[in-house]
């Protein structure tokens, strides 16, 4: 799906789904932390197309979600151990995902609704 088309289906559907984070077994709903200057850096690089859901870290923690811990790999391995490989990314030379500030919402039944949304960001025709 294009990104303006994952955004019509989540309006349309009035949720967003959650899926099991790269390495983890539980379904989270996935946010990427992003202050407003790093956003606008991000779309400049054309990364990302501007097109999104805003959520605000007092709803996610109200629906039982937080921040994402970054830790070393032993430490990773204690969270697995725990089946609480959802809330952790290891780190190390070969990490992928250190430039991320991830808060997942952890959600056994797939999905949560839209009602905890801030904002839309809807980016331009192209």
């Amino acid at each position: 799906m294009t990104p303006q088309e994952r955004l019509n289906n989540i309006l349309a559907e009035e949720q967003l789904r959650a899926f099991p984070p790269f390495g983890a077994v539980t379904p989270c709903v996935c946010f990427s932390e992003s202050p407003p200057a790093h956003l606008s850096h991000l779309i400049g690089l054309g990364r990302f197309q501007p097109w999104g859901i805003v959520a605000s870290r007092y709803g996610l923690l109200d629906l039982g979600g937080g921040s994402v811990a970054y830790v070393p790999e032993a430490v990773h391995a204690q969270f697995r151990e725990a089946g609480l490989e959802h809330w952790s990314v290891r780190t190390g030379t070969d990490s992928a995902w250190m430039h991320e500030r991830e808060w997942r919402l952890p959600r056994t039944d797939g999905h949560v609704s839209i009602r905890s949304v801030r904002a839309i960001l809807v980016g331009e025709r192209v």
